[in-house]
């Protein structure tokens, strides 16, 4: 590999973290084992950037697929307030529980 090849792979792996599925996150982290192994051969022209490391993890990231917060996928049932709808309190991943 080259630089160029380097910032070829690296603009590849931003359009497939854009895609927001789990085989992109494979192909950008593919693509990322393949410039770290072309490092560990010796290569000096190439170098690992900080930003491949950060594309790869949110392609990963952008992969999975999630309630999103305040949806009701998610409810506390732990608490007798809980049944209340008006609650703030019944989704707790979007709020920290209120000391009383």
């Amino acid at each position: 590999l080259t630089p160029d090849d380097v910032n070829l792979i690296t603009t590849l792996m931003t359009s497939h973290a854009r895609r927001s599925t789990i085989e992109s996150a494979r192909v950008c982290e593919q693509l990322l084992k393949r410039v770290v192994e072309e490092v560990n051969r010796g290569n000096e022209d190439v170098r690992v950037t900080t930003k491949m490391y950060t594309v790869a993890m949110d392609a990963w990231a952008k992969s999975q697929r999630r309630p999103l917060p305040g949806s009701g996928a998610i409810t506390n049932t732990n608490t007798p307030s809980s049944n209340n709808s008006n609650n703030s309190n019944s989704n707790p991943i979007s709020s920290p529980p209120k000391n009383n």
